[in-house]
C-alpha cells in the first residue's frame, strides 16, 4: 500500500535505537527525510553508517530532551536541513527501578525532564515549526493504565504524557496539527532485554498472542497513522500490545487446543 510519504519530513528524539530506530528506517523505506536525536554519539553515528550502508541518508543531531538549548537545536536543525516539517515523535523516555519513597527529587526531576517536559516542549517547537500541517506522536505506556510498584515515578510521568495528548490534540486541531499517542506492550529493545531476562514467561503469561513485542511490530503501524490515511484519528493512545490484559485468561485459548 502506498501510504503517500515521500518528501515528508519526519524527526524522532530517541531515534538510534529500539522502537525509534524501527520508525526511522520504515518512514527511510516510505521516502522520507528523516532526522533523529539522542544523547549517544557513537549510537547516532553506527545508526547513520548502517543507513548509508542501506542507500539512505539520515540527519543525526546529538541532543538531550531535557537540555531545552539541544533539543530547540534539532528542531532548528531538522528544519533548516530539509525545509520544512511534517512529523514529530516524542520517542525518547527513561524509568527508575525503585520504590517511589526511595526516589530522591533530583531523580524525579530527571525522570519528569525527558519523559513529561521533554515532550511538552518538544511538542510545542514542533507545532510552531510546521507551517502545512503535521502529526505528533507522544510514547506512552501501559503504566499509565496499570502502574508498575517499583516503577511508580515513570507511571506518574506516562500519565502526564496521556493527558497531554489529549489536550494538545484538541488544541491544535484548527492549525492542521494531530496528535495521539501510542501504548505498546513489553516489546524487547536494547533497553528492556535486561529485565526480560529470566522472566520471560511471566511477561508473555499476560500476552494473548502467547509472545514479546519488537519494535518491527510498531513501526509499521505508527508509520500508517501518521500518513493521510489516518486522517481522522487524534486525541487518543493507540494500543499495539498483542492484547496485553484485554482479559484475564489470555491463554485460555492456547489451552484449549492443548
Amino acid at each position: 500500500m502506498d501510504l503517500k510519504l515521500q518528501g515528508r519530513v519526519v524527526a524522532i528524539t530517541g531515534g538510534a535505537s529500539g522502537i525509534g530506530r524501527s520508525c526511522a528506517l520504515r518512514y527511510l523505506e516510505e521516502g522520507c527525510r528523516v532526522a533523529v536525536c539522542g544523547r549517544n554519539r557513537a549510537k547516532l553515528e553506527v545508526f547513520r553508517r548502517q543507513c548509508r550502508e542501506a542507500g539512505h541518508e539520515v540527519l543525526c543531531v546529538e541532543a538531550d530532551v531535557a537540555d531545552m538549548e539541544a533539543l530547540e537545536r534539532f528542531a532548528d536543525t531538522a528544519v533548516s536541513h530539509f525545509g520544512r516539517l511534517d512529523v514529530w515523535y516524542n520517542n525518547a523516555g527513561m524509568g527508575i527501578y525503585k520504590p517511589l519513597m526511595d526516589v530522591s527529587l533530583e531523580e524525579w526531576d530527571g525522570l519528569m525532564g525527558i519523559n513529561l517536559r521533554g515532550v511538552f516542549a518538544g511538542s510545542r517547537l514542533a507545532a510552531e515549526r510546521m507551517q502545512q500541517g503535521g502529526v505528533i506522536v507522544n510514547a506512552s505506556s501501559f503504566a499509565a493504565r496499570m502502574p508498575v510498584a517499583g516503577n511508580g515515578a515513570y507511571a506518574v510521568s506516562k500519565w502526564g504524557v496521556e493527558a497531554l495528548t489529549r489536550v494538545l490534540a484538541a488544541e491544535l486541531v484548527a492549525r492542521g496539527i494531530r496528535v495521539f499517542a501510542y501504548m505498546p506492550g513489553m516489546i524487547e529493545t536494547e533497553l528492556t532485554r535486561g529485565r526480560i531476562e529470566g522472566h520471560r514467561e511471566t511477561m508473555t503469561s499476560s500476552i494473548p498472542l502467547n509472545r514479546l513485542g519488537t519494535p518491527e511490530d510498531l513501526a509499521p503501524v505508527l508509520v500508517m497513522l501518521t500518513s493521510d490515511l489516518a486522517g481522522y484519528v487524534t486525541g487518543c493512545t493507540v494500543e499495539i500490545s498483542g492484547g496485553k490484559f484485554c482479559v484475564q485468561n489470555p491463554h485460555f485459548a492456547w489451552a484449549a487446543e492443548n
